[in-house]
């Protein structure tokens, strides 16, 4: 087992600090969100813009800061807690690489085919 845990933590950081723990590319993820949310959604409360796509801007920040925000934090959390935890190798490189990129691409709405209702939404009765 140990010569198991010392192959996987000198592949990964051989490749690249980033995908070498399942807590960076999450949190960078958040912090870079929040980066350009928050800046966004006070230029839209003081000019009194609707964000396209999520109405008022009060409603709007709620959902970011639950869905955007909190999920990448607390996903970036388990990803450190749950090998800790359970005491099996935690998730680096490609499957981590993998896993992110489903989890943008989701967030994004990039995974939702024409022909299928979204079951996504938050607010019923949203266009």
């Amino acid at each position: 087992m140990d010569m198991q845990v010392n192959t996987v933590i000198r592949w990964a950081n051989a490749r690249s600090a980033l995908w070498s723990g399942g807590f960076r590319p999450f949190f960078l993820a958040a912090g870079a969100f929040a980066a350009v949310a928050v800046p966004l959604w006070v230029l839209a409360l003081d000019s009194g813009l609707a964000i396209v796509g999520a109405g008022d801007p009060l409603h709007w920040h709620i959902h970011e800061m639950i869905f955007g925000y909190v999920g990448a934090v607390v996903a970036g959390f388990l990803m450190t807690a749950i090998p800790n935890w359970t005491g099996r190798l935690p998730v680096r490189g490609r499957p981590l690489m993998l896993l992110v990129g489903n989890v943008t691409a989701a967030r994004e709405g990039l995974r939702r085919l024409d022909s299928q209702p979204d079951y996504n939404r938050v607010w019923p009765g949203a266009p």
